[in-house]
């Protein structure tokens, strides 16, 4: 059902963007997909937190991209990410009556994978730095601002289930640089999380990624 949901909109905002391009100047429409890496830097402060790293992991990005104008210009874009990051931690035994158990130093090593889906609206302000007839050499930054759609922490088993509360709406800003070739174009970017992605233990999100497009309007 998701999935249908989803094929539905992407559908919706094709037809309204491709609705848009003739009726506004220097306006093109493309789709794009490409390759994500991330991470979830945690700020918990609790001198008894079990957490003892992070690592990131790959993700995955496909959308759409709509770009207004000439050498600067304004681009929207509409994407679906598949997002990963995983902690590591110690789970401590524990012994005595439940209501005042008594900690020890042996505990095993876990790992669980943070699991985070998406979709990403970014609004990009964009400028040429080279615009020629066949390459153009741009760079562009702006605010960034994601729709959780599925997320968990399976395996994390020393924590209690308000761990997997992950925020519906997250904000970010993105840097970036592009080039264009003909219809083509690669993009590689940096999106820094503003916002917390699960509220219990301050989790942000941070990822670079690089991705491919064609323009087909």
């Amino acid at each position: 059902m998701k999935t249908k949901k989803l094929g539905l909109l992407i559908a919706l905002v094709i037809f309204g963007l491709s609705s848009a391009q003739a009726q506004i100047p220097g306006f093109t429409l493309g789709l794009k997909a490409g390759y994500v890496y991330s991470t979830f830097p945690y700020s918990n402060s609790d001198p008894n937190s079990t957490i003892t790293s992070k690592q990131g992991r790959s993700g995955y990005q496909i959308g759409l991209f709509a770009r207004i104008g000439s050498k600067t210009y304004l681009q929207p874009e509409f994407n679906y990410e598949v997002l990963r990051g995983t902690i590591n931690y110690n789970e401590y035994f524990y012994y005595g009556h439940p209501s005042n158990p008594t900690v020890t130093n042996n505990y095993t090593k876990q790992t669980f994978t943070m699991k985070f889906n998406r979709i990403d609206i970014p609004i990009l302000l964009g400028h040429k730095f080279i615009a020629l007839p066949l390459i153009n050499l741009r760079g562009y930054i702006g605010p960034d601002f994601g729709f959780k759609t599925n997320a968990s922490t399976p395996g994390f088993s020393n924590f209690n289930a308000s761990y997997d509360t992950f925020r519906t709406f997250t904000v970010g800003g993105i840097l970036g640089v592009g080039v264009d070739v003909g219809p083509l174009t690669v993009d590689a970017r940096y999106n820094l999380g503003f916002t917390q992605v699960n509220r219990s233990f301050d989790t942000k999100l941070n990822s670079i990624g690089i991705a491919v497009g064609f323009k087909f309007l």
